[in-house]
């Protein structure tokens, strides 16, 4: 996640910190020596992103349509809510892997109740919603990401 957790989610705020704690960690010899492990530097750290038009445009929708959900917090700003599109990097088509997405939902009972607009969005609205991953290639060994979306994370990689 970004700095923001997305949406503001205290859980993915901490997740975010941890994560670039970890990554800073994972080459620097002078953490876990304990550990007796060569230190790894990862070549590349991504966020997990959601477009910020994306968003705007599905809770508009849905707000319009009476669906529940956070788009009808008063208290929400929602127009900042997303990663602004101009900083994603990545792409991922994941369009083959819709249903177990759904079921992957279902099974994170503690987070997502079962009447959730996750589960409400029309079945033909599902590989618009949930077909492609989006990330910001926050943090690279080459040369921060310039050019086209990639496809895959681990483009760039040898």
């Amino acid at each position: 996640y970004d700095a923001f957790g997305t949406y503001g989610h205290p859980d993915h705020i901490q997740a975010q910190r941890v994560t670039n704690a970890a990554f800073e960690a994972a080459g620097d010899p002078r953490c876990f020596p304990e550990v007796n492990l060569e230190p790894w530097q990862p070549a590349k750290l991504y966020y997990t992103a959601t477009p910020r038009s994306f968003m705007v445009k599905m809770m508009e929708e849905a707000k319009q349509a009476g669906e529940a959900g956070p788009w009808n917090n008063p208290a929400m700003n929602t127009a900042i809510m997303g990663t602004p599109d101009e900083v994603i990097t990545t792409r991922i088509d994941v369009r083959n892997y819709i249903e177990n997405k759904m079921k992957a939902f279902a099974a994170h009972k503690t987070q997502i109740e079962p009447n959730s607009f996750v589960f409400t969005i029309p079945a033909e609205m599902r590989e618009q919603v949930f077909g492609y991953e989006y990330f910001v290639l926050a943090r690279s060994a080459p040369a921060n990401h310039t050019g086209p979306l990639e496809h895959d994370l681990l483009e760039g990689l040898s």
